[in-house]
């Protein structure tokens, strides 16, 4: 067989050892090396294997992956996120959906923390569930909303998706995390926009909760100065060059591990059970890493990148048309695996082309993440909803699936406006570097 036949062989066998139910790391890796070992010999295919694993887990620019969970975890046992929660309620709870527009609002600020997705979907689930509950929220609408809002973490910075895509596509890490900005916002807005047209139409889905005065307002702002602290910290200081994302990620981890034990929420045991949380999620994202690059290395030896890539310059297609096409594959593999493992398995193929087309790389990376945000929801795979569900299992996984779509609905027309205007993304990352 020649090479290219080959490559598409090992698509099909990874996505049927997929199906059969092994760990994505474990098929791309197994396919990466059988594939190395036909296209070459057995001593290369050892050399991968061997090399790679070590060569990629080294990356100073990895430290920032633990870092980022971790400073999520802090943030989360000194309490930032729950007074942050309060004081949305206080200014949005008494609109229809009051309670929800809250928790997409406090889940924004927890994706200002941590850049993890199913960390922020467990935490919220907690915070904010019970407390729509109590005034009999329907089910798919509560549900459904903190699913959604657990996605905003890997778009508003710091965000792992940013890192990774950065990573492999060798742009700059800090001007992901600036592009995100806005879009982040402007996500958290139109999202919350569609709670609130929804419970206005239909009050009994989200009713209003009990209104606060201004004082009691102005009084619950006093909550939300650490979050602003972390964030002007970590964010700021990339911003202006004073560190780079993996030192950004140092100086946020310390902060919020310093308001914790200022508050004495961090005891030993939690201390050990958060350093072992963060250690199983960087286990499982490096296991990933790992076998994407066995993978890839695979891939390129069968050409199957650079032979796309020259076929889809040499077609005379609109280039939004190509675009168009690489978002609904986006759209397919989303449904299907993680973001971690659709970013490694999806960009070595696409990156390149999205540069041919005439493309900007960060202006594609922010489109990339929305994407990985909606495959996050969407059935089978899903992952904030199964989160959820974890947290909550009296509510049936089938329920909190319906309870997604409108906020899908709302991120492909995010995605749209994205295309339409990418100055949205482009404009506060211009101005890095200049000063």
């Amino acid at each position: 067989m020649d090479s290219v036949t080959v490559g598409i062989l090992g698509f099909l066998i990874f996505f049927s050892l997929m199906a059969l139910g092994v760990p994505i790391a474990f098929s791309m890796g197994m396919v990466g090396f059988f594939g190395i070992w036909y296209l070459g010999d057995l001593i290369a295919a050892l050399s991968t294997v061997g090399m790679l694993p070590f060569s990629w887990g080294a990356d100073y620019t990895f430290m920032c992956i633990p870092l980022f969970v971790l400073m999520g975890h802090f943030a989360n046992r000194a309490g930032v996120i729950t007074k942050f929660f309060d004081a949305a309620y206080k200014w949005a709870g008494s609109l229809p959906g009051g309670l929800a527009i809250a928790t997409t609002l406090a889940s924004g600020a927890f994706g200002a923390v941590s850049g993890s997705s199913s960390a922020s979907a467990a935490t919220m689930s907690t915070i904010c569930i019970p407390e729509m509950k109590k005034y009999n929220y329907n089910r798919r609408l509560m549900t459904g909303c903190v699913a959604m809002g657990g996605t905003l973490a890997i778009l508003i910075p710091p965000s792992l998706g940013f890192v990774i895509y950065g990573i492999i596509t060798e742009e700059s890490i800090g001007k992901l995390f600036i592009a995100g900005i806005l879009p982040g916002i402007m996500m958290v807005i139109l999202n919350s926009l569609v709670i609130y047209s929804t419970c206005r139409r239909n009050p009994t889905l989200g009713p209003p909760g009990p209104p606060s005065t201004l004082g009691e307002k102005i009084v619950s702002l006093k909550g939300s100065w650490e979050i602003l602290v972390i964030f002007l910290a970590v964010i700021g200081g990339i911003y202006s060059g004073v560190f780079t994302p993996t030192e950004g990620a140092a100086v946020g981890c310390f902060i919020t591990f310093a308001f914790s034990l200022a508050k004495r929420k961090l005891a030993q045991k939690e201390f050990m059970g958060d350093l072992a949380t963060t250690a199983k999620v960087t286990l499982m994202i490096f296991m990933l890493i790992i076998g994407a690059m066995v993978f890839n290395q695979f891939m390129a030896l069968t050409g199957i990148s650079e032979k796309l890539r020259n076929y889809v310059v040499t077609l005379t297609v609109n280039p939004y048309l190509a675009l168009t096409f690489i978002l609904f594959t986006y759209f397919i593999a989303g449904c299907i695996m993680d973001s971690v493992a659709m970013a490694f398995l999806l960009l070595p193929i696409y990156y390149p082309i999205i540069i041919a087309l005439g493309f900007n790389g960060i202006w594609f990376g922010v489109i990339g993440t929305v994407m990985a945000e909606i495959g996050l929801l969407t059935p089978p795979i899903g992952l904030n909803c199964f989160v959820v569900h974890g947290v909550f299992p009296e509510y049936p996984l089938e329920e909190i699936f319906r309870g997604i779509w409108p906020f899908v609905a709302m991120d492909i027309v995010i995605v749209i406006i994205l295309i339409l205007f990418p100055q949205i993304s482009l404009f506060l990352p211009s101005f890095m570097g200049k000063r």
